[in-house]
């Protein structure tokens, strides 16, 4: 039921995890199961703290090519403060202009493609350093894949890729 939040601790870079955790991730670093769900949890609750303590208005990121408008800017700083109050551990019900992910873009400069069924939304901040694939269906969200953006035409190459990957109409 944290598919959501594990899908974004999985779209950070591993440089600008540590700055989320407060711990540097060690790849090579065998754990037994208990251990990993332990890791897990720790990492988890720390992404919603980072988040808690940084929350912020969401000025640099468009939806679809669009900014927010002030009303909605307000709106969406509202529902994060109420959302990181709330039962991490429930399922979060992720929309298609979700507050979540465009403060998630503002937080860490970067942009998100996201194939919601096949509904393509693009948050994208206007410093873009990283690209985060996500897809959902109704019920699951999955990490696909972080890119970073070396140039701005290689963030199309990279979607063109991406919706091919997924087989979207």
């Amino acid at each position: 039921m944290t598919c959501v939040w594990d899908s974004l601790i999985a779209g950070i870079p591993l440089e600008k995890k540590s700055m989320v955790t407060g711990k540097k991730n060690n790849p090579n670093k065998k754990q037994n199961n208990k251990q990993k769900s332990h890791r897990k949890d720790t990492e988890l609750k720390s992404f919603l703290k980072y988040i808690q303590q940084n929350t912020k208005k969401t000025n640099n990121v468009s939806v679809n090519d669009s900014y927010l408008t002030s009303k909605q800017i307000d709106e969406n700083f509202r529902s994060i403060q109420s959302l990181c109050n709330s039962d991490i551990y429930n399922g979060y019900l992720c929309s298609t202009c979700d507050p979540f992910l465009i403060l998630f873009c503002e937080l860490f400069e970067c942009s998100i493609f996201h194939i919601y069924i096949n509904s393509k939304i693009r948050y994208n901040h206007v410093n873009s350093k990283f690209i985060v694939y996500l897809h959902s269906s109704e019920t699951h969200m999955t990490h696909r894949r972080t890119v970073p953006i070396d140039n701005p035409s290689h963030f199309l190459q990279l979607t063109e890729r991406f919706i091919k990957s997924i087989k979207c109409d």
